[in-house]
């Protein structure tokens, strides 16, 4: 089968990733093991590329070369689907938004005619599901999409969520329409879905994300010696390293500890300025880094901190657990598949500082409770194989495109 994927594509000489993220990168390559021959198309590169056999797909290649002729043809791609990006008053104010969706769709098409695309597979909906959804209807193929958090939520006071933006939701809600089957990770997003998008419950699936099978794995932690935390996100504010930060005066009048921060963001300058004045020795900023060397340093440590006010299912925690490492995470509906409370690892609410700093205090008054639950966490998430979510996936695409009629 010739599957066609689309995601953010992440900018050429990024830290995070080279082509997109890394999670889809492993999907797509699982995916073409089993058989079935991967398309990606992209918005950064300028060439087609073949990488560890998935067809990297360059939108600039597929379309023409002439700039002039080419925003010719997506201005006449805009005016055709005036149906879809009514009303006028929205057309008219993102018209530069909706010229980029034509182009991506007009490249989703010319990709589809040459190299007989079966189904489409679409992750995070902004910016280029639209485009997707027009393509798919237009060449009458069947479509998938995978939902997360990014693109459902409106959280402007984490600035965060694509439905904050009205043009944004009203072409989710429209598209919603046209996509024949959609996979979440996490069962609050597939209740969303239902509730606030009006989207059929057969039509939705709960497929977690996958983690592979991981060598690095944790040794039991040495009780003798100071509690090693690692936290690993990007500096904004949805990701509320703040408690972290306000925590610690507190508890370093008590305990002995360390907190690796891995991430980057327009907050590091603030938390590094925090580090100085203060003379927090303990806490340790370090860019992004490989994922191979990633997990050596997760295996170093004793417990994962994530305090993010909103997540869809964070793959960190995921792999973390898959070391064998417990983590202290918020209590949002992102984390609720994942833990077990005193089990594999702890929950604090993210909006009370008293909260974090008690579940603190508890770890660090028992360190040994730590290595006892690391066979709890690699064992809780087996069900979460990689294998299982690509099987699954298997299924979906051979299922629509054996049944699919297009839409009318």
């Amino acid at each position: 089968m010739n599957v066609l994927f689309l995601s953010i594509d992440v900018p050429p000489g990024s830290k995070r990733d080279h082509i997109i993220y890394n999670f889809i990168t492993k999907e797509m390559k699982y995916l073409q093991a089993k058989g079935h021959k991967i398309y990606y198309l992209s918005n950064f590169l300028k060439k087609n590329v073949v990488k560890d056999d998935i067809y990297y797909l360059s939108k600039d290649a597929l379309l023409e070369k002439n700039t002039i002729i080419r925003r010719s043809y997506n201005l006449f791609f805009c005016l055709r689907h005036f149906w879809f990006f009514k009303p006028l008053s929205l057309f008219v104010k993102n018209i530069r938004q909706i010229l980029h969706i034509c182009g991506v769709e007009r490249a989703c098409i010319k990709a589809i005619k040459k190299f007989n695309i079966d189904i489409i597979h679409t992750h995070f909906f902004v910016p280029n599901g639209e485009a997707a959804v027009l393509s798919a209807k237009a060449c009458k193929i069947p479509i998938v999409a995978t939902l997360r958090g990014a693109e459902l939520h409106s959280m402007p006071q984490f600035d965060y969520g694509a439905c904050r933006s009205k043009f944004y939701k009203t072409m989710l809600q429209k598209s919603l329409k046209y996509i024949d089957y959609i996979t979440a990770p996490n069962r609050s997003l597939c209740r969303k879905l239902q509730l606030d998008f009006g989207v059929p419950k057969e039509k939705i699936e709960y497929l977690p994300n996958g983690v592979e099978k991981i060598s690095f794995i944790k040794n039991i932690s040495n009780t003798n010696r100071e509690i090693n935390f690692i936290c690993i996100c990007s500096m904004i504010k949805r990701k509320n390293l703040d408690i972290i930060f306000a925590s610690l005066k507190e508890l370093l009048k008590e305990f002995e500890f360390k907190i690796f921060i891995v991430g980057s963001g327009p907050l590091r300058q603030r938390y590094e300025k925090i580090i100085k004045i203060s003379s927090l020795n303990n806490i340790l900023i370090n860019d992004e880094i490989p994922k191979n060397d990633l997990f050596k340093l997760i295996s170093t440590c004793d417990c994962l901190i994530n305090p993010s006010f909103c997540e869809g299912m964070p793959n960190v925690v995921l792999e973390s657990l898959a070391i064998g490492i417990p983590c202290l995470v918020s209590d949002i509906p992102g984390h609720h598949e994942l833990i077990e409370e005193g089990i594999n690892s702890f929950f604090f609410d993210p909006y009370d500082i008293n909260s974090f700093i008690s579940k603190m205090r508890y770890i660090l008054s028992n360190k040994d409770i730590l290595g006892r639950m690391r066979d709890n966490c690699i064992n809780s998430v087996k069900k979460y194989s990689i294998e299982i979510k690509i099987d699954r996936y298997i299924e979906i695409y051979t299922k629509l495109t054996s049944t699919f009629r297009p839409f009318q």
